[in-house]
């Protein structure tokens, strides 16, 4: 029996990246608005960065999803 073969690589790279940069760039995104002491700001951004990450997340789970 074959083992099923990943559906795309350079989708699986790119939402990868993507979900590593999502995490990244959110973390401090929402770190510069925790030193400014701006609670609504830290919320909002927070909640975007849970956003972004959620989607490259569920894109990297569909690049990875074996073909049948």
């Amino acid at each position: 029996m074959a083992t099923p073969q990943v559906q795309s690589t350079a989708g699986s790279l790119i939402s990868g990246f993507g979900l590593a940069g999502a995490l990244l760039l959110g973390a401090v995104w929402t770190g510069m608005a925790v030193v400014d002491g701006n609670m609504v700001a830290t919320a909002v951004r927070f909640l975007v960065a849970i956003v972004a990450g959620l989607f490259y997340l569920i894109l990297f789970r569909v690049a990875r999803r074996p073909v049948v």
